[in-house]
């Protein structure tokens, strides 16, 4: 997987402590984020780090360990690197972050967490347009999010929001995504 994203633009493969980045030769962008081999892809729209060093990667590895996942990757809406996703001021639709997107859904076969939170309110017609709402609608038997135990909302819940709710991970379920939400962005 990761040889197919290189290949797609000015990028580097980076290790870290406890996974592998695909990142920007030339600005600071993390497109890409694995620990060991994936059965589980997030898209998220978050505040990333380069390394994976941060508390929600390692909320997101505690979930995955409790669910017998055998490792995770995580992409990003939005791939600027920031410690906080309030610091992605002026938030724009980055062309290679569509590829890249699209190529790891193209050619994995892992359920997609979506889980990009209500941080994208505002900024759905900028961060989904129609050609990404349109390729995430193709893969909707992949596509999951957290159980709510109550009607969907538009905005799918962010690991960290139940991280903040103390929700412990061995409780987290999935379930299908409700792709006719992707409607609402439009």
């Amino acid at each position: 997987m990761r040889q197919h994203l290189l290949e797609l633009g000015s990028l580097i493969e980076t290790k870290t402590e406890h996974g592998i980045s695909i990142i920007s030769k030339n600005e600071p962008k993390r497109y890409y984020y694995e620990e060991e081999v994936p059965s589980l892809t997030l898209l998220m729209y978050n505040g990333s780090t380069i390394d994976g060093k941060d508390q929600t990667v390692s909320y997101i590895r505690k979930v995955c360990k409790a669910r017998n996942e055998s490792g995770f990757a995580i992409l990003n809406l939005d791939p600027r690197v920031t410690g906080n996703p309030k610091n992605l001021k002026g938030s724009l639709f980055d062309s290679l972050n569509f590829n890249i997107i699209s190529t790891v859904l193209e050619n994995s076969e892992t359920f997609v967490w979506i889980g990009w939170g209500g941080l994208v309110k505002g900024k759905t017609k900028i961060l989904l347009p129609e050609e990404f709402r349109r390729m995430l609608e193709s893969h909707h038997d992949r596509l999951v999010q957290i159980d709510r135990g109550k009607p969907m909302t538009w905005y799918p819940w962010h690991p960290a929001y139940l991280k903040r709710k103390r929700i412990p991970p061995e409780e987290i379920r999935l379930v299908p995504f409700d792709s006719n939400i992707l409607k609402k962005y439009a």
